[in-house]
């Protein structure tokens, strides 16, 4: 699929999307853009394991969010244009310098080709790293291609998802992912940013499965809870480098495991 009317994520902005153009929110074009492809260590243990998980971490987001760490490539739209047979060739070379597996960051936006790229099984899981904010729909394209459901929680208050991504629905969409496609299974949700209450001076908290129910056995969380004093700004206003980057800032935050069920 070169060209699109895009109605991928929870948005449905219904942006024409061409191979080489892309307007909508995310403001990508229909082939996918790299900002980076390399192993990663500092993933989540279980991800990174001991020769590091083959990260590829995609340009834009349909999400947003304006404390985000990676801001020039969500925001700033970094990165180079790959064809679909060289994005599959990415992924043999990071498997061929010992990934445990091909882990993709920040992937919803680029599902339809990322599809395309695994049409061929690859020889270790895939590990699909997104914000959460995705449609039923776009996850099933998935189904048998994708092995590990990564998202990151990052609200469980609507007005301050709202507030920080423009994404009042947030919580209601992200939470109803949490088994993500049939086939695939979660590893375990990173939350990464504010939530209804707060456990911190900085109004920064993880937010935890406070909704009715719990995420299934054995599932596991990370929690992540930045000590930067600074509070985001909205959405739409260009806030200053700490205030974008509070985990830039502050240094390397703080990380527990924590186990429901």
């Amino acid at each position: 699929m070169t060209e699109f009317l895009c109605s991928l994520c929870p948005r449905r902005c219904g942006a024409l999307r061409t191979g080489t153009e892309g307007g909508g929110f995310c403001g990508m074009p229909a082939l996918p853009v790299v900002a980076r492809a390399a192993l990663h260590f500092w993933e989540e243990p279980c991800i990174s394991g001991t020769r590091g998980s083959g990260t590829v971490f995609f340009s834009g987001c349909n999400l947003g969010c304006v404390f985000c760490q990676n801001g020039s490539i969500s925001h700033g739209r970094f990165g180079r244009p790959v064809t679909i047979p060289r994005l599959r060739e990415i992924f043999q070379e990071l498997i061929a310098q010992g990934a445990h597996n091909i882990n993709l960051v920040t992937p919803t936006h680029f599902a339809p080709a990322i599809r395309e790229a695994l049409e061929a099984p690859l020889a270790v899981p895939v590990v699909w790293n997104s914000g959460g904010y995705e449609l039923p729909e776009a996850l099933r394209i998935l189904e048998g291609k994708v092995q590990i459901y990564l998202p990151d929680l990052k609200y469980a208050d609507g007005a301050l998802a709202a507030r920080y991504s423009g994404a009042a629905d947030y919580f209601e969409t992200a939470s109803g992912r949490w088994g993500g496609a049939s086939g695939m299974q979660t590893a375990c949700c990173s939350g990464a940013s504010s939530s209804a209450t707060c456990c911190c001076p900085a109004r920064w908290r993880i937010p935890r499965p406070c909704w009715t129910g719990s995420p299934a056995p054995s599932r596991r969380v990370r929690c992540w809870c930045p000590s930067c004093p600074s509070i985001p700004p909205k959405r739409g206003r260009r806030g200053c480098s700490g205030e974008r980057s509070p985990g830039r800032r502050a240094g390397r935050p703080g990380l527990t495991w924590r186990t429901w069920g």
